[in-house]
């Protein structure tokens, strides 16, 4: 009897290919982490913008209603009266239940706030303080909000500016 000698074919892949694969998710892997890192930072920033322009505007009801802008610092300084606490995080905080100055101007957030905010108002004559205050024209009623934030949770804290006169955001330390 005779025996047929039949080749047998494997079809697999070999273990460098293997290591390659690997290789190759673990560094799509990295870069999709730094990627959704920065996008979720942004995220976490667009808050104060919004927090912000909520500001702005209610600076501006309460000055038509009461001829001057609030002082929710309670100093003229944007290095007090931070709320909902004296210092960021850089997790959630809730708002709970402002002080009174923060109520009178009407500020209300729709949940928990990764920010601390604080907005001072004064007359005409009246200096703003505070660690590295936006430039304020003193000449009129003025008043300016800051945001400040240490989203990496590394101590260093960002701060964000607005102002009466200026209508951008001023940036100190983005994203920290």
């Amino acid at each position: 009897m005779k025996k047929k000698h039949i080749k047998s074919m494997s079809f697999g892949f070999t273990l460098v290919e293997l290591m390659i694969v690997v290789v190759i998710l673990g560094i799509l892997a990295a870069i999709a982490i730094v990627t959704f890192t920065k996008y979720v930072r942004r995220a976490k920033v667009s808050e104060a913008y919004a927090m912000l322009g909520e500001i702005r505007a209610k600076q501006e009801a309460y000055r038509a209603e009461f001829s001057q802008y609030a002082d929710v610092s309670g100093a003229k300084s944007l290095g007090s009266g931070l709320w909902p606490q004296a210092t960021p995080t850089g997790q959630k905080m809730p708002w709970g239940d402002p002080p009174v100055a923060w109520k009178q101007l009407g500020v209300h957030p729709d949940g928990p706030v990764y920010m601390c905010y604080t907005t001072a108002g004064g007359l005409p004559g009246d200096g703003l303080g505070g660690p590295n205050p936006p430039p304020i024209v003193n000449t009129d009623h003025w008043w300016a909000a800051r945001a400040v934030g240490d989203l990496d949770t590394d101590g260093t804290l960002s701060y964000y500016d607005v102002t009466n006169r200026i209508n951008t955001v001023l940036i100190t330390n983005e994203g920290e």
